[in-house]
């Protein structure tokens, strides 16, 4: 882990992309500190530029931007840890069990994956909405429970290739049990390719939640991103303010986590 910090750090995107994450996460944790203001107090004149008072003005209500942008990036850091979370325990458990079980096996979860692969999670997300009603924890599920095939091809990939590995032949010859050799020798090898590409599966998790934000259909009971971007539509010419500051939150995280996935995948795929 060390030598992939250090190699990372001589990575000049990779950096930007690890600091910017870093920051976002950073700001989502100490949101309640960080915020001059709760998110849904009223606290400022209506539709107010951008001031000392207020650093990036305010909504049509009062609500002060700069608390709500502060409050917006707990939704994206808690979006982020369900969706890696469901990620990587199926992704790496499904390519694991196809990548060194028998060919029936690897066959029928190989068309599970497509099946489920060629889901249009933005739609699906559409319609769960429309159905259930909005809810950041439903959301983020759905998003979860999708976005794993992907993973899932490419550790069993690794895990594939991994099996004729000396030294998962030594393992073997030495009496490991398969679930040894797969719990000790296999899946250390292939969990930091799976987090190589984690960031790029939340990137795109991101941006179908602040998709749905935009469009109305997210929590109204909390404060996110897109929302803050789609409530902005009926004030574009007279309050620029309103769409420029979450979207470019938006745009930052999702630029900062792409950049640390390719820069994860020089340093620890192609190393």
């Amino acid at each position: 882990m060390a030598s992939w910090l250090s190699r990372l750090a001589r990575h000049p995107t990779g950096l930007v992309g690890l600091i910017g994450t870093l920051l976002v996460v950073s700001v989502g944790v100490a949101a309640p500190v960080l915020a001059p203001n709760k998110p849904f107090a009223l606290v400022a004149p209506p539709l107010a530029a951008p001031s000392r008072a207020f650093w990036m003005g305010s909504d049509a209500l009062g609500h002060d931007l700069l608390s709500q942008v502060i409050h917006g990036a707990r939704s994206s850091l808690f979006m982020a840890a369900v969706v890696s979370a469901l990620v990587l325990i199926i992704g790496i458990v499904v390519g694991l069990v196809a990548g060194s079980g028998r060919a029936w096996l690897d066959d029928l979860l190989m068309r599970v994956t497509e099946v489920v692969q060629i889901i249009p999670r933005f739609f699906l997300a559409l319609l769960v909405s429309a159905m259930f009603g909005a809810g950041t924890t439903r959301l983020a599920l759905l998003l979860g429970f999708t976005s794993w095939p992907t993973l899932a091809r490419i550790v069993r990939a690794e895990t594939q290739t991994l099996t004729e590995r000396d030294f998962v032949t030594a393992a073997r010859a030495l009496g490991s049990s398969r679930r040894r050799v797969l719990t000790r020798e296999i899946l250390p090898n292939v969990v930091p390719t799976a987090f190589a590409y984690l960031g790029l599966v939340v990137a795109q998790a991101l941006l179908v939640e602040a998709g749905i934000g935009f469009l109305g259909l997210g929590d109204p009971n909390t404060v996110s991103w897109g929302q803050l971007a789609g409530e902005a539509q009926r004030f574009l010419r007279v309050a620029w303010w309103l769409p420029v500051f979450p979207g470019a939150c938006i745009a930052f995280t999702v630029l900062s986590l792409n950049l640390l996935g390719d820069a994860l995948a020089d340093v620890i795929i192609r190393r």
